[in-house]
């Protein structure tokens, strides 16, 4: 989700589509703050386009008007692997812990 704030630094304007956003106080503050429009619970039926990207359909039968489409799949995953991994993370799960040396 803190992809749509750095997306920010190349658009007037972002969409957020996702289900139930899962985020920290600061970041949902950090997003209710700033020009990212989060559609939550909505789902993406189809890019629509000819010669490129002109919107978004989504499921409830709604359009989106967009000049692009960035897809983040989320680091819960990823950190989920670290952690069976033996890969140690910070106290709140969120960072992989590193020394001078990486």
């Amino acid at each position: 989700m803190s992809g749509a704030l750095t997306i920010l630094d190349y658009a007037k304007s972002v969409h957020l589509i996702c289900g139930r956003p899962d985020v920290t106080k600061v970041l949902e503050e950090q997003l209710s703050n700033s020009n990212v429009i989060v559609h939550e619970n909505a789902k993406v039926k189809d890019i629509i386009g000819q010669d490129s990207v002109e919107a978004i359909g989504l499921k409830d039968g709604s359009t989106i008007s967009v000049k692009g489409v960035f897809i983040e799949l989320g680091a819960k995953g990823i950190m989920e692997l670290a952690t069976h991994l033996g890969v140690l993370l910070d106290d709140e799960m969120k960072y992989i812990q590193t020394n001078k040396k990486m």
